[in-house]
Formats: C-alpha cells, sequence, structure tokens
C-alpha cells in the first residue's frame, strides 16, 4: 500500500494553529507523515538530570563546544530540545535504546573542492558560512535534495531549511517538500 493514499481526517492531533501538517492543506493523506507526528506524540522526554548527565554520545566534542543558550539555526530547538530517546546501533546485535544527539557542520557543496559547482574562476563562493545544526535538520536538507532530485551539490540554507520544516522537541521533523521545492526555483531564478 502507497504511503499517500485517502482523503486526511486532518485529526487533531495533526493541527497546528487549526493548519493540518500530516497532509499540508492538501487533504491528501501521507501515513508516513501521520506516523512520525504519531511518534512524536509519544516521544519520550528526558529529566533535567538525564539531560545533565549526558555527554554528547557519538558527538561528544560537538555536543561540549556548545554554550547552554545554543540554538539549532535552523529549527530553532535548544541544546536540551535536540536530545532525542531513539535505538542505538539498530542493526547491531548489541542495539539498545538510550539518548542521542546529533551533531553536523553544514556547510554548503556548491564551495567543495570536490563535487562543486565550479566557474572558470575556481569553486563558487558559498552561499553561508559553515555552522553546526542538529541531525534532523542535516536530514531534512538531505531529505529534501533526496526527493526532489536536486544536484548532489546544492546545499539549503540555514534558514531556507527552517522555511520548510516543522520541528518537535526532542523528536523527528516533518518536511515540507513543496516550499524546499519553491525555495529551490526561487534559488535557480537568483542565478538568471
Amino acid at each position: 500500500m502507497s504511503s499517500i493514499d485517502a482523503t486526511c481526517s486532518c485529526h487533531l492531533d495533526f493541527l497546528i494553529n487549526q493548519f493540518c501538517i500530516a497532509c499540508d492543506g492538501s487533504k491528501i493523506r501521507n501515513k508516513d507523515r501521520e506516523a512520525t507526528i504519531l511518534r512524536n506524540r509519544d516521544r519520550k522526554l528526558p529529566t533535567q538530570i538525564e539531560y545533565l548527565e549526558f555527554d554528547g554520545g557519538h558527538c561528544k566534542q560537538k555536543y561540549k563546544s556548545l554554550t547552554e543558550d545554543w540554538r539549532c539555526p535552523c529549527c530553532n530547538r535548544t541544546k536540551f530540545q535536540v536530545l532525542r530517546w531513539t535505538m542505538r546501533f539498530p542493526k547491531s546485535p548489541s542495539r539498545f535504546e538510550g539518548w542521542v544527539v546529533g551533531l553536523h557542520t553544514h556547510h554548503d557543496h556548491a564551495s567543495d573542492a570536490y563535487g562543486g559547482m565550479y566557474t572558470l574562476q575556481g569553486a563558487a563562493a558559498a552561499r553561508f558560512a559553515p555552522v553546526i545544526i542538529c541531525e534532523q535538520c542535516n536530514s531534512a536538507d538531505s531529505s529534501a535534495k533526496k526527493k526532489l532530485r536536486l544536484p548532489e551539490n546544492f546545499t539549503f540554507t540555514p534558514v531556507e531549511i527552517k522555511s520548510f520544516i516543522y520541528p518537535t522537541a526532542h523528536g523527528w521533523h516533518i518536511i515540507n517538500y513543496a516550499v524546499a521545492q519553491d525555495v529551490y526555483r526561487k534559488f535557480e531564478a537568483s542565478k538568471l
């Protein structure tokens, strides 16, 4: 069965300010988005003690480098709010549930030495400076590029990512692919 079928119920669990984030107002049911929304609703929330005891996991150095008032420049979640309960090493026989924080240095792939957009003068100028963002925003960038079949060397800026996500503290983002497509169209039009 397709993840998109039937009519969206626009259930109260899916509404933000009377707008249905499960279907983006299209009335077309999307079971994947509904599942993410319900998973976010039922997510485990960390206590203050669990937060203070968390050492950063696999992102220890980046995590420790962030100040307590840091916020992801894309989704605006705090250092506390990016902490998420999930299955660690899900494909391993030694998997277990635990707290994680994913952090990435987000940079403009157009300026990469390999695979970037080149001009006669060399690599293209970056549209933004490298910045640490949360793994959900980094994933949203990648997911939007993949679903929309955008060039690998294109990277959404933090402000652009902010425009097409619905973030949830301690949870998973919902992506509005129509907005992401519009952002890319505007980027392409700006190059003309």
